[in-house]
């Protein structure tokens, strides 16, 4: 091996070794946010948000779910609320940090799968085990360059009994509610995505709660369907309003 050889080989492995020192460390401060299983902590369940958490405590309580699909599952917070309410949670996370913290997060819950991938991917997977059940979903894993939002609901438009929440979605009738805009066309917001809701036929309805009366983070979200009986339901809930997208 030449000297030049063997320098190069030097400077990766230095390389590697402080590559190796950042990720341990940032798994050190992941594995610190540990949830706190006595109680669930309403600070980072939905953002904070207990009107969020209210609505879907009822959407849960008045359909009768077998399954749970979530994608984007950070640390696993929202996650294990959504392991207390369902009999089978499938949570996608696409970063690996993420899903092994959350995975040890998690492990007191034998309902929960978290899968290291990317949403699309596992929703594709993930169709032919849910089937013709009823199926929650909570969509939050669009984050700047990655947008799998579109992708995600066409395929999630093949489920027949699912009801959708969309994490992060502009609030048409309430400007207080904040959501992701990383520019032209990577909003998530109506401009950008009526064409989808419209060619899918889904049925569209955001909070019909002012954002002064929110608590937490105050982030905009969508609740959708494309089941004809679940939006006539979900339509008489006084806290939702159905968004015309046509």
């Amino acid at each position: 091996m030449s000297y030049l050889q063997r320098l190069n080989t030097f400077i990766q492995e230095k390389l590697s070794t402080r590559v190796n020192d950042r990720i341990a460390k940032l798994e050190e401060i992941l594995n610190s946010m540990a949830l706190d299983y006595t109680s669930l902590d309403a600070a980072r369940i939905f953002n904070g948000q207990t009107v969020r958490r209210a609505i879907v405590d009822r959407i849960i309580s008045t359909f009768p779910f077998d399954v749970c699909v979530e994608t984007g599952t950070f640390l696993g917070f929202t996650t294990s609320y959504l392991a207390r309410h369902f009999p089978r949670v499938y949570s996608v996370e696409l970063n690996p940090l993420y899903s092994n913290v959350a995975r040890k997060n998690l492990q007191v819950f034998a309902n929960v799968e978290i899968i290291n991938d990317d949403s699309v991917a596992a929703l594709k997977a993930l169709l032919p085990e849910i089937g013709d059940r009823s199926c929650f979903v909570y969509l939050d894993a669009h984050w700047e360059d990655h947008l799998p939002l579109a992708e995600e609901l066409e395929l999630l438009s093949a489920v027949e009994h699912a009801i959708i929440v969309i994490d992060d979605f502009q609030n048409k009738a309430d400007s207080g509610y904040s959501y992701d805009n990383y520019g032209k066309g990577k909003a998530l917001d109506y401009a950008t995505f009526s064409p989808v809701f419209r060619k899918l036929k889904y049925a569209v309805f955001e909070p019909n709660v002012a954002a002064v009366s929110e608590t937490g983070y105050k982030r905009g979200y969508v609740i959708c369907t494309t089941h004809q009986q679940s939006g006539d339901t979900l339509q008489r809930f006084p806290q939702l309003a159905r968004v015309a997208v046509a």
